[in-house]
């Protein structure tokens, strides 16, 4: 394994480009290493960021959707894979998905080593995520997302260390909203940042506003 920085070639590997967290996330870490290491480019099924991965001059490589489980995109998949290993010499590849960290388990060669992000709390396939995790140090981006691979997992405490989230670079622009400017300065502001799905837990929100307006005077 390269031992200087700039002996580095890396690719990310992840299940998309879309708008999401852990697509900022990468992105950001593009920022920070661009220009430090030997090479650096990304894997996935494409999305609306792969177009700041151009503007960052750091090579996108689209694929089918790693989640499909069919022969038919596995042979493709695979097939991409290993053409950019051998082509570019990467000898790290950065799994942001445990279907990414599958295939790395399954078809890299010994030269290049795997590590991981793991950016959720799951609970089902102990068996394979086990398997699939053999062997990778893992970055964990929460407390719970690490207790979740030690406790429910029981992969070894040794290879799972917690690297929080970071917060992206703040160009100090803030759009105003009149509608919230306008209300007076006792009322209490409560924001939601994030995607409105349910993983996100913006339902507790909800019926946490729900309980509020019953128990706290108008």
């Amino acid at each position: 394994m390269a031992t200087k920085l700039s002996d580095i070639r890396i690719l990310m590997f992840t299940r998309t480009m879309a708008m999401g967290g852990t697509e900022k996330i990468i992105l950001e870490l593009c920022r920070a290493l661009k220009g430090r290491v030997g090479f650096l480019g990304v894997v996935s099924c494409g999305g609306e960021l792969v177009s700041e991965l151009d503007a960052l001059g750091v090579p996108h490589y689209e694929v089918p959707d790693i989640t499909e489980k069919n022969l038919a995109v596995f042979v493709r998949v695979a097939h991409t894979l290993k053409r950019i290993v051998s082509a570019y010499n990467i000898n790290l590849v950065h799994c942001h998905h445990r279907m990414a960290a599958l295939y790395c388990r399954l078809l890299l060669p010994k030269s290049t080593r795997a590590v991981a992000t793991a950016h959720n709390v799951f609970t089902d396939s102990k068996a394979v995520t086990r398997f699939l995790y053999h062997g990778m140090y893992i970055a964990a981006c929460g407390g719970r997302v690490r207790d979740n691979l030690i406790d429910y997992y029981g992969l070894p405490k040794d290879r799972i260390t917690l690297i929080p989230n970071s917060v992206p670079r703040f160009d100090g622009k803030v759009k105003k909203i009149p509608e919230i400017e306008s209300l007076s300065s006792k009322v209490i502001k409560v924001g939601f940042v994030g995607r409105l799905t349910e993983a996100k837990g913006v339902g507790y929100l909800i019926d946490a506003m729900g309980i509020l307006e019953k128990k706290v005077s108008r």
